[in-house]
């Protein structure tokens, strides 16, 4: 079987060059990830600065932190429309 390599795209290559210190390791990032989800959706912005440069240069960890951020404006959403 042969394997196919590609090559990274350019913003695949800022994410690995980006100085993510101070260094935050996926583990610590997750055990925080509901916390700083609930600050970005309410509009707070970034409330943790090695949280915000690990999710600059983690995919996984960012597309975790999407996910919820939607989840959460959904729930708001509907609170604010049931409310109306």
């Amino acid at each position: 079987m042969k394997t196919v390599h590609t090559a990274p795209t350019p913003s695949q290559v800022v994410a690995l060059l980006l100085d993510t210190t101070p260094w935050l390791s996926c583990e610590d990032c997750f055990e925080h990830l509901d916390t700083y989800a609930e600050s970005v959706a309410h509009g707070a912005g970034p409330a943790s600065e090695p949280m915000h440069r690990h999710l600059l240069g983690c995919a996984a960890c960012a597309e975790e932190l999407h996910t919820l951020v939607e989840l959460l404006r959904a729930d708001l959403s509907d609170d604010l429309h049931d409310r109306g």
